[in-house]
């Protein structure tokens, strides 16, 4: 159960979403350059597109939370959207 640590470019190879994985490798580059709170907000770019393809996987799988929790967020997301707009 618990990994030894393992090499950032490990991470790369290791995402299967290709969007989450350009966000890996953009959090590795800023790491790498000493931009850490870039890596940090990159880093949870790539753990939330991760996350949204693991639960679209389990969606077409027939997996009923999965659904349910994708339709919470796509209402979120578009609540948040429209608040912006009138922010601006």
């Amino acid at each position: 159960m618990h990994e030894a640590f393992i090499d950032l470019d490990e991470l790369v190879v290791r995402c299967r979403d290709k969007q989450a994985k350009q966000f890996i490798k953009e959090a590795i580059a800023c790491y790498k350059a000493g931009a850490y709170r870039s890596c940090i907000v990159a880093t949870w770019n790539a753990v939330v597109f991760d996350f949204l393809h693991k639960l679209r996987e389990l969606q077409l799988l027939g997996d009923k939370e999965a659904s349910q929790l994708l339709e919470q967020f796509e209402k979120q997301s578009c609540t948040m959207e429209r608040n912006s707009r009138n922010f601006l």
